[in-house]
């Protein structure tokens, strides 16, 4: 995210090595992990507000678009395994109901490479090995072992 140049400011960083104003933002820190605190005993969760979930999503989609494709629609498992052709195609389809750019197929086997995920070349295909598809995105199970951990498994209500 970038802020536009006539909302910079440009002493900002004179104005936050005042000892004051680190006293301040450190006092601001901890009031708010008290309150988080709060929060977890009361409630048990932290509950995220709207704008800083919609800033945070584009934030993710600007800076890294593969990364947050497979945080939100992939899960790492060892020995779960999907053919490249099917996660790419979960790709394509996801990054268009994003209103992202998609990748070329060969730039997206190279960002998984460089993400730590191996390809291996079968006799059913090239599978990306330890990683599924999140159920609600496969298309067609039959390209997919599916064997997700329990977190993963959303239940229909």
């Amino acid at each position: 995210m970038t802020i536009p140049e006539d909302r910079q400011d440009k002493e900002l960083p004179y104005k936050l090595a005042d000892p004051n104003v680190k006293s301040a933002i450190l006092n601001w820190m901890y009031e708010g992990w008290i309150e988080y605190k709060k929060d977890i005993e009361l409630n048990k969760k932290l509950t995220i507000p709207p704008k800083v979930r919609a800033i945070t999503t584009e934030a993710n989609l600007e800076n890294d678009p593969v990364g947050f494709f497979l945080e939100k629609c992939c899960y790492v498992e060892k020995g779960s395994k999907v053919k490249s052709f099917e996660l790419y195609t979960v790709y394509e389809n996801f990054s268009q109901l994003e209103g992202i750019t998609t990748f070329k197929i060969q730039k997206f086997g190279r960002i998984m490479k460089d993400k730590g995920y191996d390809k291996e070349r079968t006799m059913e295909g090239v599978l990306y090995m330890d990683i599924g598809i999140k159920r609600e995105w496969i298309a067609n199970e039959e390209y997919v072992e599916f064997n997700p951990p329990e977190e993963a498994i959303i239940e229909d209500t």
